[in-house]
């Protein structure tokens, strides 16, 4: 009886880290695809636990120019918002060093930034190799008057 007790607790609490590692899928960090991006201005979000971020990533010659984060919605923060965006145009990546103690939201800000680059990569595939271009239609001929 004792046991049962003991292992409703456990599974309980094993279920709860598998849901938190489902809700938070891996991300594919690194840097910026050489050469393939269109450049423009994206806007992109993402969310990590309790942390949710909005921001502004500006591209142009092929390159990250400016990141701005727009929102970031957290309990603790300190200093995420600043530091991770500077880093982030400095290494030209979305892998950098998280800011001590804001991990979380240092996450949440670099994966916003990478759904950017994804975006723009989308682009300049579609733009490289845009899909079928639809047929005119005909116009159905006209009926002499009767």
């Amino acid at each position: 009886m004792v046991r049962r007790l003991l292992l409703i607790p456990l599974g309980l609490l094993l279920s709860a880290c598998m849901t938190a590692h489902l809700a938070a899928p891996p991300v594919r960090w690194g840097p910026l695809p050489f050469g393939q991006v269109l450049d423009g201005v994206y806007l992109a979000q993402a969310r990590r636990g309790p942390v949710a971020a909005w921001v502004r990533v500006e591209i142009r010659r092929r390159q990250i120019a400016r990141v701005t984060v727009i929102k970031l919605r957290c309990a603790v923060c300190r200093g995420a918002e600043v530091t991770i965006p500077r880093r982030i145009v400095d290494h030209q990546s979305t892998r950098v060093d998280a800011v001590t103690g804001a991990t979380v939201s240092s996450l949440a800000i670099m994966e916003a930034v990478q759904n950017a680059v994804d975006q723009a990569h989308r682009a300049w595939l579609n733009k490289r190799h845009p899909g079928p271009t639809p047929r005119p239609k005909r116009k159905a001929p006209a009926r002499p008057p009767a």
